[in-house]
């Protein structure tokens, strides 16, 4: 898989908020909540055909914007999918810090396992660091930073939920985001090395 595709891939996630707060701007709720439905399983779609499945992420992810979508056109009112994002990271950072503390550190394992997914021209050399105690240590600490910064990150969207316009909801959603997920890196590797 190509460094294209994996760019797309990450703003695959963004689309159906995005799709949200462009239709819900210029057109009505109703319309902006059936839009991301729409998106969101065009990125289920997409996931599938460009990996032959549906990962736990895409399949929680999917189910939740059509739950949470539902909930506010019922509601009439969008906290509810604006509180997805948030709900989203809290599950994903309980999983890391269990998974820590039950010394099963998710963000090695899942480099174990997927580690055929980088770039063809680097996966030889995350096969070399993974053979490296230092580099398994700073994915060991990074389970658990992640998980802290993921915490931090769902509280923060919960406050834009209710706090903030469309807008700058979505920049602390998906933007914000990435940025916790690179802090919580640089944090671990500090940790560690």
């Amino acid at each position: 898989m190509g460094d294209n595709s994996t760019f797309f891939s990450l703003f695959l996630g963004l689309l159906p908020l995005l799709a949200f707060v462009i239709v819900d701007a210029f057109l009505s709720m109703k319309a902006a909540l059936i839009t991301t439905i729409v998106m969101a399983i065009v990125e289920a779609v997409w996931t599938f055909v460009s990996f032959n499945e549906l990962d736990s992420v895409t399949v929680f992810t999917l189910v939740s914007v059509v739950i949470m979508t539902l909930i506010s056109y019922k509601k009439q009112s969008p906290i509810f999918l604006k509180l997805q994002p948030a709900i989203l990271s809290s599950v994903f950072a309980s999983v890391l810090i269990i998974s820590y503390f039950m010394d099963r550190p998710y963000i090695l394992l899942m480099m174990e396992k997927y580690h055929g997914l980088i770039p063809a021209q680097m996966e030889e050399q995350i096969k070399m660091l993974l053979r490296e105690n230092w580099f398994r240590q700073i994915l060991i600490t990074n389970t658990w930073t992640m998980g802290a910064a993921l915490y931090l990150h769902a509280m923060l969207t919960t406050v834009a939920a209710f706090k903030l316009g469309n807008w700058w909801w979505l920049a602390l959603r998906g933007i914000g985001f990435y940025v916790f997920i690179f802090l919580s890196t640089i944090i671990a590797r500090a940790l560690v090395v």
